[in-house]
């Protein structure tokens, strides 16, 4: 399991880095952009099945669903708000694939973690 969560972090930041270079293409900022965008998605991938763990714990008999939007409302302020400070030109377009993306692995682990709790 630790081999696939670490090939799919580094798939991550090749996709969603360079998503967000070409996203940007035409802002000067297109490299940090790019950059942040493939650290955020590698850092996030690694931590989102750990999150949801927590909340499945902390949360006892809540939805699954509750637990996968509260993973992702909290895994995307950190991203957009990274995106705000490092003046990232086109946020909204930059970061909407990798929310809903990471939306449906959310209820997808969501749900495999409250069946076996």
């Amino acid at each position: 399991m630790k081999k696939e969560k670490y090939i799919s972090a580094i798939f991550a930041f090749i996709l969603w880095g360079t998503w967000s270079y070409f996203i940007n293409i035409k802002d000067e900022n297109r490299f940090v952009s790019s950059f942040f965008q493939g650290i955020a998605s590698f850092l996030i991938t690694i931590f989102m099945v750990h999150l949801i763990v927590f909340f499945n714990r902390l949360f006892i008999n809540s939805s699954a669903y509750v637990v996968a939007i509260l993973t992702v409302m909290i895994t995307s302020s950190i991203v957009f708000i990274g995106h705000l400070l490092i003046n990232t030109q086109n946020i909204f377009y930059t970061i909407a694939p990798t929310v809903i993306v990471s939306l449906l692995f959310s209820v997808f682990m969501a749900k495999k973690v409250s069946k076996i709790n």
